[in-house]
């Protein structure tokens, strides 16, 4: 057992003890003597704990001693929250709904003799460690109070994420090996290992190449798991299921319940599977996971990334790809310490110091992450006396001693202790920034500084340990706050180590597989996240809880043995299915926060106005949950993410008046039974300067001729902190003045103050207003969002860009993204009206949809756009507008619905080499593509629909020679679509890519060089689904003979009545593999009378259309498709019969037989009908003739009688 760790946990118990113990015992009469007493021993008891801290090398009779403390700091801690717990009930006047409660008369802790008893038993055992302190030669010492070291409030996930510096090309090979990959490899899954050491980063290396391939369209679904050492298929499948569908996965879900949920989810889709830090050598068990997970999806272009620090585990996954991380140079090691300690500004003195410290990280990045931030902001001497420590000694662990400094370095034992709290959490487990500060409040860990709440403490707290790199970013918003952080593998080994140092289990995780939790440990635990089947009684024994975490969907009513868990300060039941919460929650007074955010929960109970101790209301599912009323009772909250406003007393809007603690998102619904200004007002939003996040909402289907709805906007006035408003169903002509000049009233100075922290604005169906609020001057804004302003018909200066001056150079500066939709009335939209004036300098993103009249749009727009999406504008003068800017970032580009647009740039394509999306839709008058298309190296998808007049799609290499085109043909593109383009003559062949998995020809029927495309079919080897369609000339000269292999097609869809080969069919189908092919649709020529015979080989398909044939019957061999599942015959206007009874019931799985324009056919239903063919089909459960279902009468009447017999008990 370390000193250091366990001096830090009983400190924390101490120091919270020394704060509140006197108080609390003086609120007892008769028990200030034992308060006084308590007071002494605590303070020489924490005087004796400096002393024991320093001990370098204490002995076996000190850690004992220190054991003893830990027990009975904790005891005082419990017993005299027990004591608290009973004044605050006694001063609630809260009466016990069913059974006696845990501060009734039957209880101990009220009589003031027990209490007494207990009480002086505490400072009996404080005297008793005092004299053994004595004896072991302790002496009383002082010390200087510690502070935190400041740490930026504001975080990022940039400046918090692990430094990535040496490893940008590494991410782009690791891409390059992936995309090419699934586009080579024939197995279904391709596995590539990342080998190395713990601490070089091969998980932040994978998260870069994670996080970069979810933006693009390579696979359908991403999903990440952890394993570490326990590599148990069922549990990693759970795993991957939970990743899939979090609300789906149960505590007692079978091996068999888990694969048929994948198998649901992934059915259709390829997906990236990252097993980090996998362990397992064992090929048994990988094959047991392995083929399980081949048996959920059969189509190609998946990928497994495994990391592992061992070779011997590429070889056991069978890895296509190995790839073997390096360690950074010194120089990269020594460019991480400098970014980590002081950023841009270094002092050029540390240079030599620091060189030599970066030497010892040996090529570790988590050891350069973590030193530097050791090293921050720290004096020479403090970088000096490091260096010498770590150079005199080569022995040992680097990387440990470099971590274990870092923790020595945390300056308060409260941050060492909530460092220590992570532990508990599963290697590679994402926790929730917010989650876990409210754990490390219901702990104890965080304590008011005057200036600074729990919370407010508690973020500082994190920001620390990330500054030290001993939390890392998992996750970050668009405005990059973190939301979720992870510790690396080698700190959660410190940390447990650490932890495990200490006395008993305080903390603990309860799995499906874990043993039960015996009484004795039970008792002592503090902290139970529970991922087990729960059931009535059995949280009986862990009576000292103060953090509770279910996780169980079979759950549906809280247990009743939680009422008596009277320390509780966290209850967490977002993982259950309970529908109702029962009343004596309200007696859990010490509850701080409560995650009610349950999809099944219905009601949450009128008493819970009694918890005046919650802080944190979580609730989500707002539509369904109603919340109690007087919710302004509860004056500490600080989390309501919702608020529905009702006319009766206890649910108007003034319940908000008094929470004016509340910080974070604030959405307040059903604004319209707000009657004025004044009771809005009583909302009192400007007093809530934590409010980051607001959103005004107002039903948004009322039909009334009048509203009030901008008197009470007037009232709602938001504190100027805030960072979005949301503003929706609004229905009055202008907004109020601080919402159109987006400024404040101050009334305390008697100014207005400008909203300029503002990150969002979304602004929607607001359907009466006439004017746009006052924006361009906003200096932060970075997201603008304008829906269902339809009674706008202009945007113009100075009402929506703001006053200018001379100094006024730039408007809208920080905006990024803007989208503005169903604007019907919006016709013009001007610019700023000067031309060295610039709009938009930094915007990434445009959308504007269905905005039908619109014919401007501001041409000084950033030529940084990355995506710009048009659709439904008929007018091209706006988008004229923009390409007036040379854009030079695009990565997507969706037009659609642009009547008058005739061509594109010529610029276009050969300026945007990274555009990966192109969709052109709807378009009548198009008739041309600019130069270039090939040249488009990073295209993934081709969309062109609906364009009747293009004629050309342009020269695909433009103004590049042949051989560069050539070069760039071994690209990403992996879905072609070109239909309804009937004037189209030309479609270039080099367009088409290896990589292609979807190519859909429909309605080209001017198209003349189909032939030469069929041609190039065999060339792209990874083609699943292919249609052709309305097009003519299907015909070919090239595999008549030896047909080439279309093994991975899917879906096929041949239309030959306009003109073709029955050799060309007949080759594509021989070459289709007999198991892959699952849906196929041919439409012939109406003198062909018989059908390919090369489909009674492919046993695979589920369904086969047959259309415009000229047969008379159809195939005995159909029967041999037994797979079948949907035959569709249409159009076939000489079939008389079908084939024969024993053919047809061979097809065991046919569902659904659907006969359409075949006139010759009989299906008659009686005996004597002449050459009917329903005894050959009157086994199959649906038919329909030309879209009607036909039923069978016999058998229907016969089941009617079978249950009218039912019915009276005849049977």
């Amino acid at each position: 057992m370390e000193v250091v760790p366990v001096t830090a946990v009983v400190n924390v118990v101490v120091q919270n003890l020394v704060k509140h113990g006197q108080k609390e015992i003086s609120r007892v009469r008769d028990l200030h003597k034992e308060a006084a007493k308590l007071a002494g021993s605590l303070d020489t008891i924490q005087k004796l704990l400096n002393d024991a801290e320093m001990c370098t090398a204490p002995g076996e009779a000190i850690k004992s001693w220190l054991k003893k403390l830990e027990d009975v700091a904790f005891d005082a801690d419990n017993i005299l929250d027990e004591l608290n717990y009973h004044l605050l009930s006694k001063s609630i006047k809260f009466k016990p709904i069913i059974i006696h409660s845990c501060f009734s008369s039957s209880n101990p802790i009220t009589r003031p003799r027990n209490m007494a008893l207990r009480i002086k038993g505490i400072n009996e055992n404080l005297e008793s460690i005092q004299t053994e302190a004595v004896s072991l030669g302790l002496v009383q010492r002082l010390r200087d109070v510690p502070t935190l070291v400041d740490a930026t409030s504001e975080t990022d996930s940039f400046t918090l994420d692990p430094i990535f510096i040496g490893r940008d090309d590494v991410v782009s090979d690791i891409i390059k090996i992936l995309t090419t990959s699934i586009t080579t490899d024939e197995r279904v899954i391709s596995i590539l290992a990342i080998v190395g050491m713990g601490g070089l980063g091969k998980t932040t290396l994978t998260r870069k190449v994670f996080n970069h391939l979810k933006t693009r369209t390579y696979f359908r679904t991403h999903i990440w798991v952890h394993v570490s050492q326990i590599f148990d298929p069922v549990v990693l499948f759970k795993k991957i299921l939970k990743e899939l569908t979090p609300h789906e996965v149960e505590a007692e879900m079978s091996r068999q319940d888990i694969m048929k949920k994948m198998e649901e989810v992934l059915k259709d889709k390829t997906y990236l599977l990252i097993l980090d830090d996998v362990w397992n050598q064992d090929l048994p068990t990988w094959e047991n996971f392995i083929n399980s997970l081949l048996g959920v999806s059969s189509i190609n272009r998946n990928a497994i990334v495994v990391t592992t620090r061992n070779t011997d585990v590429a070889t056991t996954v069978n890895a296509s790809h190995t790839y073997k991380l390096e360690k950074l140079s010194n120089e990269d090691c020594w460019s991480i310490i400098k970014e980590k300690s002081f950023g841009e500004k270094f002092p050029m003195e540390f240079e030599t110091i620091g060189k030599k410290i970066a030497i010892r990280c040996q090529g570790l990045p988590l050891a350069a992450n973590v030193v530097g931030g050791v090293l921050r902001n720290k004096s020479e001497e403090k970088w000096l006396s490091i260096e010498e420590k770590w150079l005199s000694r080569d022995e040992g662990d680097h990387i440990t001693k470099i971590l274990r400094l870092s923790f020595d370095n945390l300056s308060l034992p409260s941050l060492k202790e909530c460092f220590t709290y992570c532990s508990i959490f599963p290697k590679g487990h994402k926790i929730e920034r917010r989650k876990l500060i409210e754990c490390w409040m219901a702990e104890g860990f965080l304590e008011t500084d005057g200036s600074n709440d729990m919370e407010s403490v508690g973020d500082r707290f994190i920001n620390v340990l990330m500054h030290s790199s001993l939390l890392q970013v998992a996750w970050g918003d668009d405005n990059g706050n973190v939301q979720s952080c992870v510790m690396h593998d080698l700190v959660h080994d410190l940390a447990c180590s650490v932890l495990g140092s200490s006395g008993r289990a305080r903390y603990m995780v309860h799995y499906e597989e874990s043993r039960p939790i015996p009484k004795e440990v039970a008792k002592y635990l503090r902290t139970l996240l529970f991922e087990d089947k729960i059931y009535g009684n059995m949280f009986a024994d862990f009576e000292r809880l103060h953090v509770l975490i279910l996780a169980d969907y079979g759950c549906e009513e809280l247990p009743i043995s939680i009422r008596k868990l009277i320390h509780l300060r966290i209850l967490v039941i977002s993982s259950t299915n309970i529908t109702y919460l029962p009343d004596w929650i309200g007696e859990l007074h010490w509850l701080q926060t409560l995650y009610a955010d349950t999809y099944n929960l219905k009601e949450l109970p009128s008493t819970l106005k009694y918890l005046t101790n919650l802080r944190h209301l979580h609730i989500h599912w707002v539509m369904k949950l109603t919340l109690p009323a007087k919710i302004g009772r509860l004056t500490s909250l600080q989390i309501l993410e919702y608020f529905k406003v009702d006319d009766k007393d206890g649910y108007k809007i003034e319940e908000l008046g008094s929470l004016n603690g509340l910080k974070g998102k604030l959405e307040i619904s059903n604004l319209e039974r707000v009657e004025n200004k004044e009771e809005a007002e009583k909302a009192s939003l400007s007093n809530k300067p934590k409010l980051s996040e607001l959103h005004l909402t107002w039903e948004t289907r009322r039909e009334v001729e009048t509203t009030n709805d901008e008197n009470v906007l007037e009232g709602l006035q938001p504190h100027s902190r805030l960072k979005k408003l949301v503003i929706e169903g609004f229905k009055g002509e202008r907004f109020p003045s601080w919402t159109q000049k987006m400024e404040v009233e101050n009334v305390g100075e008697g100014c207005w103050v400008p909203l300029n922290k503002l990150i969002e604005i979304r602004l929607s169906k607001c359907s009466e207003c006439k004017e746009i609020p006052m924006l361009g001057q906003l200096p932060n804004l970075k997201c603008l969002w304008l829906k269902g302003l339809s009674n706008v018909n202009s945007i113009k200066n100075p009402c929506f860009y703001g006053l200018m001056n001379e100094n006024t150079r730039i408007v809208f500066p920080a905006l990024e993204t803007l989208e503005v939709g169903e604007m019907s009335n919006l016709a013009e939209w001007e610019g700023v009206g000067a031309s060295d004036v610039k709009v938009f300098p930094h915007l990434q993103y445009l959308i504007i949809e269905d905005c039908k009249g619109l014919m401007s749009f501001p041409s000084h727009s950033s030529s940084c756009l990355e995506h710009l999406i048009m659709r439904r504008i008929v007018s091209c003068k706006p988008l004229a507008n923009i390409f007036l800017t040379k854009l030079m970032s695009l990565t997507k580009l969706c037009l659609e619905g642009i009547d008058d647009l005739k061509y594109l740039p010529d610029w276009l394509f050969h300026s945007n080499p990274n555009l990966w999306e192109l969709k052109i839709e709807k378009c009548p008058n198009l008739t041309r593509l600019p130069d270039g298309l090939g040249t488009l190296n990073s295209l993934e998808e081709l969309f062109i629909r609906e364009c009747p007049k293009l004629e050309r799609i342009g020269d695909i290499a433009g103004e590049q020679s042949q051989s560069q085109s050539q070069s760039q043909s071994q690209g990403l593109l992996h879905h072609v679509e070109i239909c309804e383009c009937n004037a189209l003559v030309y479609f270039p062949c080099e367009i088409l890519q290896s990589s292609l998995e979807k190519l859909k020809l429909n309605s080209l029927s001017s198209l003349q060089n189909l032939p030469s495309l069929i041609d190039f079919l065999p060339k792209l080897p990874h083609l699943k689904e292919l249609t052709i369609i309305g097009v003519p000339q299907f015909k070919t000269t090239c595999f008549v003979e030896i047909p080439p292999s279309f093994s991975s097609l899917t879906l096929l869809k041949i239309d030959v009545s306009m003109g073709g080969s029955r050799e060309a069919v007949d080759g594509i189908l021989q070459g289709c593999s007999s198991h892959s092919l699952q849906l196929l649709e041919l439409k012939g020529m109406e003198n062909w009378e018989n059908l390919p015979e090369s489909i009674q080989h492919l046993n695979g398909l589920a369904l086969l259309k047959l259309e415009n044939y000229a047969m008379e019957e159809l195939p005995e061999w159909l029967g041999n498709l037994s797979s079948l599942q949907l035959l569709e015959v249409f159009y076939c206007k000489k079939l008389r019969r079908l084939p024969s009874m024993d053919a047809m019931r061979r097809l065991t799985r046919l569902k659904l037989l659907h006969i359409s324009g075949c006139p010759e056919i009989c299906i008659e239903q009686q005996a004597d009908a002449v050459d009917s063919q329903w005894p050959n089909i009157s086994h199959i459960p649906n038919i329909m003739i030309d879209g009607d279902k036909v039923v069978d009468i016999a058998y229907s009447k016969e089941r009617r009688r079978k249950h009218m017999c039912l019915m009276s008990g005849c049977l």
